[in-house]
């Protein structure tokens, strides 16, 4: 299987403010590739990011599977169209994301059966956040963690509560 280089992040102007916005911060492939390798444990599955992006753990999957011989699927979530379009230029094929919804992972009902769980979430830090999602995160949290987090939480922290709150086979 012949990889992809990475994509490039914006090192700086509109382009890097325009993903800052969005929490968007692409995952090197080797990363990836050590997450998913992880992930897997040498028997695939069902594979679940609920931050598609550019597809780096989408991409890691395929290289990982190839390598081991494992037999996986895909599934996920993105609240930008414009990342899937993304993640087909670098190496994606669009078979590789029909199970993909468009929609915010942390406020929708995930009902597959999932073998693991990997992502990069958005790092949109506090202040980027609109009142009204803060009020909803905040109800959010208190529902599955049984606390209320500080007003300071960075929306990856709820990322992650919402992704444990999943589980996984």
């Amino acid at each position: 299987m012949q990889k992809v280089n990475s994509y490039k992040i914006p090192l700086s102007g509109e382009a890097r403010e325009n993903l800052r916005k969005k929490g968007q911060f692409w995952t090197p492939d080797w990363v990836a590739e050590a997450m998913v390798d992880y992930v897997f444990a040498n028997q695939g599955g069902l594979l679940f990011d609920p931050a598609v992006g550019a597809g780096a753990f989408f991409r890691a999957a395929k290289v990982i599977a190839y390598e081991k011989n494992l037999h996986y699927s895909l599934s996920g979530m993105d609240i930008d169209p414009n990342a899937l379009n993304e993640a087909i230029q670098y190496g994606l094929l669009k078979e590789d994301i029909n199970h993909v919804k468009i929609g915010d992972f942390i406020f929708q009902s995930i009902n597959d059966k999932l073998s693991a769980i990997v992502a990069n979430p958005p790092y949109i830090r506090h202040h980027r956040i609109s009142l009204e999602t803060k009020k909803k995160l905040k109800q959010l949290s208190m529902e599955n963690a049984g606390i209320v987090l500080d007003g300071r939480a960075g929306l990856h922290i709820y990322f992650l509560i919402r992704a444990l709150t999943i589980g996984t086979l």
